[in-house]
């Protein structure tokens, strides 16, 4: 058989299986849209949800025609997609484009229609709470508009032990036919979206090299649990599930940190212990300073070693206190050589710039105090 036909079989074959993408039957879904409702007019075979926060859904039904799509990485074949919309994002102008725009695109078999399906739900509540807890959206890799999520039903030789991977904009989880608990596939998809979304400490021996993976499960989980007015959206979060990770995989961090502070020597190793005191730092700040402000600490860190990140968070800490800053108390908090009032009244002498461990009241007000100028000298 001539070469030229020996590479047009294939094509052929490949076509005749999955399809075009173009087809009247299968129309790709536009980058933006106006309403939910001209959504479900351009999409055929799909469903419309509309979710907490303004998110839009598109779910394909169970017999939608086929949506290939390969991946670059490994040469996966898939032939259904499921597509999110988030609400209000800017252009590259910074003026907002529509009122919905393409964020999320995943792919995955028929057989896994309905993890798909809570896949999407849950991936647009992380985008929510990034937004109403850092207060800002969330921002993709190489500046990508949109995320691609590959629900794969194989692993590959390298990624054994691996749930799943992320490499710039593209998300993959494996072996979705496997036997998984809620809380573990939560876990999973937890972990890939902090190494897309969070920067972290990195230089780990392990259990990663990057702290952003399991920086994820802990602060995203940590949040999931407090979203309880939205537990009924059928992604996969339950009230036990969250609750079992928070006794065994948050809470002892956050009171190992208690106990070592900010100036650990262990926060200077590699280990998986070093790791696990970073992470309980980064949440302890969450809960004390609250998002925003830890927020702010990791994106203006000046660096990758952890005790970076308390060099930011001193930084931002000390910004505000010169207003009234909400502390929730017991926590380390960064403090600079001075005068302070705690709640209005009750003063503060720091002799130093030092990090202190303040215990009471649970729920106080810190503000610093400016020094008086010196009289002049006549």
């Amino acid at each position: 058989m001539p070469h030229s036909l020996r590479l047009l079989v294939p094509a052929l074959l490949l076509l005749a299986v999955y399809g075009t993408a173009t087809s009247a039957s299968a129309a790709s879904p536009p980058a933006t849209a106006t309403s939910a409702a001209a959504l479900a007019a351009r999409v055929p075979d799909t469903t419309t949800e509309t979710l907490p926060g303004g998110f839009v859904a598109l779910l394909p039904e169970p017999y939608a025609a086929p949506r290939p799509a390969v991946d670059r990485r490994y040469g996966w074949h898939f032939s259904r997609a499921a597509y999110l919309y988030a609400p209000g994002r800017a252009s590259v102008s910074g003026v907002p484009a529509a009122s919905l725009s393409l964020s999320i695109v995943l792919h995955h078999e028929p057989q896994d229609l309905d993890r798909a399906r809570l896949t999407i739900r849950l991936l647009a509540r992380l985008l929510r709470l990034h937004r109403e807890r850092f207060g800002r959206d969330t921002t993709f890799p190489r500046d990508a508009d949109t995320v691609d999520v590959w629900l794969a039903t194989e692993t590959p030789p390298q990624a054994r032990e691996a749930g799943g991977e992320c490499r710039d904009n593209q998300v993959y989880l494996f072996a979705t036919g496997a036997q998984r608990t809620p809380i573990e596939w939560v876990r999973t998809i937890t972990h890939e979206w902090g190494h897309l979304t969070l920067p972290a400490a990195e230089g780990y021996s392990a259990p990663e090299a990057d702290a952003s993976g399991y920086l994820g499960e802990r602060l995203y989980i940590r949040w999931l649990r407090e979203d309880r007015a939205h537990f009924s959206f059928q992604d996969g979060v339950t009230t036990d599930g969250v609750n079992l990770y928070w006794e065994r995989q948050i809470a002892p961090l956050m009171d190992r940190f208690a106990i070592s502070g900010p100036t650990a020597p262990l926060l200077g190793g590699k280990d998986a212990d070093a790791m696990d005191l970073y992470i309980g730092g980064v949440l302890s700040a969450d809960a004390a300073f609250g998002s925003e402000i830890m927020g702010r600490a990791l994106r203006t860190i000046e660096g990758v070693r952890p005790q970076d990140f308390f060099v930011a968070l001193r930084h931002v800490v000390d910004t505000e206190t010169w207003a009234p800053l909400p502390v929730r108390l017991p926590a380390w908090v960064p403090l600079e050589k001075g005068r302070y009032v705690v709640n209005g009244s009750v003063p503060l002498r720091v002799g130093a710039s030092t990090w202190r461990y303040l215990t009471s009241p649970s729920q106080a007000t810190l503000k610093r105090i400016a020094p008086q100028p010196e009289a002049q000298v006549r």
